[in-house]
């Protein structure tokens, strides 16, 4: 029987406007983000950019100790709305952060993508190094009560924070403690199964760790998660862009893929469910016989394995990701690279996808708005840090 287990947590935060110190997820950032997430002193980007483990451990600590973070003294469960601009017209999308029991193996959270092993490492090695997760998974619910509940809970509540990211999304942040309401999120979610829609390599690092000797085991067996419904319309789903820096010229490219795919020039990009190029100029190509595999799978195995004979190390090491068709334009035009464009995902036809069981290959889906990092953390450290929720709804820092 499925059983999702999501559990109110007593978070870490920063006294500090969450503006200044959240960030979007780490694999997300560009080297322009970064330059300007660390100029902000206690961005919790800085954990992820530190040399070495140490060097991140001693900085956290540094924070706890300075009272930059806090133990929030009451167990409480976190509603995030998100309103953003989408294709001209405003869109909302609730969820909630909480901890979710993630080491059961009966069918309850369904990853859907594979991993690169060295981000896997790098994952786990910072939490071990924190003894904490600053960085929710996004794990997609096929509850339909989810988007009822929470809207009822957060009625004619006061956020506890509010910021807009430079991406135009507007955060409000509700902390929910009464004990009731908490039991009513977790309830509407408990008979459901969860999609893992961003944080593959974190959810596979906990589990790593789980498995090792000498970790606290009950801490390790829940994940910091934000859980939101599949259902909603505002849950969107695109494609990841791949950047090839093979040193392959686009006359080559296309020669070689050319027995494959029927290739158009054209003169702008349309998304039209089509695989398309861009080195300069756009092409679109469209299969020569029909391919009853997902786009993420003909772009690995057909055009990068099959056409340019590329192997999995060739891939790891010459590809790179772009979350936008404008930056993945940009970046092919910047390095001299190719950029191959992925089509978006229709939420049906993802699913259908999903239920054939297999692994996609990674960065094959791209859910957006993102969850950014830095509302609340899970850490099984700072336990005698405490400030009411009273008093830090008070707290003019906030």
């Amino acid at each position: 029987m499925i059983h999702l287990k999501l559990k109110a947590f007593r978070p870490l935060y920063f006294r500090a406007n969450l503006s200044e110190v959240v960030s979007p997820p780490y694999d997300t950032i560009s080297p322009e983000q970064s330059r300007e997430l660390l100029s902000r002193e206690y961005n919790i980007f800085h954990l992820s950019k530190q040399n070495s483990r140490e060097d991140a451990e001693n900085l956290f600590r540094k924070w706890i100790e300075s009272g930059i973070i806090k133990k929030m003294d009451h167990e409480v469960l976190i509603v995030l709305s998100q309103e953003f601009p989408s294709t001209g017209v405003a869109s909302a999308r609730l969820g909630v952060i909480g901890i979710v029991d993630s080491q059961q193996v009966s069918g309850e959270i369904i990853p859907h993508e594979d991993t690169f092993e060295k981000a896997v490492i790098e994952r786990r090695d910072l939490m071990l190094a924190l003894e904490s997760q600053v960085e929710p998974i996004f794990l997609a619910v096929e509850s339909t009560a989810l988007d009822r509940v929470l809207k009822h809970t957060i009625r004619d509540k006061t956020p506890y924070g509010v910021f807009e990211e430079p991406s135009g999304v507007l955060n409000r942040v509700f902390c929910i403690e009464n004990p009731d309401e908490i039991r009513s999120i977790t309830s509407s979610v408990s008979q459901t199964r969860a999609i893992v829609a961003d944080g593959h390599h974190r959810l596979k690092a906990t589990r790593e760790i789980y498995s090792m000797p000498n970790q606290d085991r009950e801490f390790w067996k829940y994940s910091l998660s934000y859980v939101t419904s599949l259902h909603n319309d505002s849950l969107f789903i695109s494609g990841i862009h791949r950047i090839l820096n093979t040193g392959l010229k686009k006359n080559e490219v296309l020669e070689k893929i050319s027995r494959d795919f029927i290739i158009s020039d054209m003169n702008t990009y349309t998304e039209d469910g089509n695989i398309w190029i861009f080195d300069g100029h756009y092409c679109r190509l469209v299969p020569r016989t029909p391919m009853d595999i997902p786009p993420p799978e003909i772009i690995k195995d057909i055009i990068l394995h099959r056409d340019l004979g590329m192997n999995l190390n060739e891939m790891e090491n010459s590809v790179t990701y772009q979350y936008s068709v404008a930056d993945a334009v940009a970046a092919a035009e910047k390095t001299g690279g190719i950029a191959i464009l992925a089509p978006n995902w229709n939420k049906a036809e993802f699913m259908k996808t999903l239920e054939k069981g297999n692994l996609l290959p990674q960065k094959s889906t791209y859910f957006y708005p993102k969850i950014p990092s830095g509302i609340g953390i899970y850490s099984n450290i700072g336990q005698e840090i405490g400030l009411s929720l009273a008093n830090k709804l008070e707290n003019p820092e906030r």
